[in-house]
This record gives C-alpha cells, structure tokens and sequence, in this order.
C-alpha cells in the first residue's frame, strides 16, 4: 500500500486529496462522524478505441460516443473550455465566486494515471461543486445512454471516497484498489 500511495502521488504535480495524492488520514477516516464531502466528481467509463472499421461494428461504448455525451454536458450546465483545464484541479479547484463552477478534468487517455486513478480504462471527468450535485448527477444517470458512470464525493479519504461512499449508474466497473 505504500509503494502504491507512492506511485500515485508521483503522478500528480501537485499535492490534492483524492484521486492517490493522499490517502487520508486513517484516524480521521474512521471517525464518527467522518469527514464531510467538500465536492464530487463524475467519470464517464468508456472501452478504448478499436481498430477502425471493427470499432463502428463492436464497440458500442466507444470514445467517440462519450465525447458526444461530455459534449451535451458541457453545454447543459455552460461549462468554459477556455480557462477550463487550466483552473479544474481535483480538489477544491475554485475560490470566491467562481465556487459553484463545474469543470472538467483535461482528458488523459492513460488508465491509472491522475484523474484516471483508480480506473482501468479511459473515462472523462467533471468537478462537480456540492451546490451543484442535485443537477448535475440526476442529468449524467438519465442521459449516460449505453454508458457506465462512477460518482464519488472528495471528503479527503480516497479509500472511502471511492469504494465505500461512491455510486454507479449501469455497471459497476474494477478499480486499482
């Protein structure tokens, strides 16, 4: 577990709860009550592309249909693309005002490797503030069409926040952990 949480936190430039910067402290973790949620993300899972030609017939969770829902999502809820990836950082990414603003995360087509940590396959990722949950999640269950989505809260305990305190719509999907 040590070298993992190692490995991990190697891969992001920066210190951030959640997504293996940190794993949380134990103690706090195992409180009663635990520590609250400060935000969520979405991730949208999809199969990685196949060769063309096979990929039009087989793959009916393909890249090119998640990108058309993150498309959709993009424009529902007004997210900027042009500060976007510059400003969403995984954990507490906004100050003052700017607090409420869903992002999305710069998409990384590497399996287990920043926001793609604990995921084994590519999938695309939202922040999402908690005064924007009760709009945000109910949109991405009802319009997921064939695809699977991982919903997790960030309260600082990356075990927890994943596994224990997370949902899915449609199948649930392994993880590294």
């Amino acid at each position: 577990a040590a070298l993992l949480a190692a490995l991990l936190g190697a891969a992001l430039p920066a210190p951030a709860a959640g997504h293996g910067a940190s794993f949380g402290d134990p103690a706090a973790c195992a409180a009663s009550p635990p520590p609250p949620f400060t935000s969520y993300h979405i991730h949208l899972l999809f199969w990685p592309d196949l060769e063309p030609g096979y990929d039009e017939v087989a793959n009916k969770r393909s890249s090119r249909g998640a990108f058309e829902i993150q498309r959709r999502f993009v424009e529902r809820f007004g997210v900027d693309l042009r500060q976007n990836y510059t400003s969403c950082h995984l954990f507490g990414n906004c100050t003052g005002a700017a607090k409420e603003r869903l992002c999305m995360f710069a998409f990384d087509p590497r399996p287990g490797f920043g926001i793609n940590t604990p995921f084994l396959a590519p999938n695309w990722a939202a922040y999402v503030p908690l005064a924007r949950f009760a709009e945000a999640v109910p949109w991405i269950m009802q319009s997921r069409s064939a695809y699977d989505v991982f919903v997790h809260p960030n309260s600082g305990c990356f075990i927890e926040d994943t596994l224990d305190w997370s949902v899915w719509g449609g199948h649930k999907w392994e993880v590294a952990l």
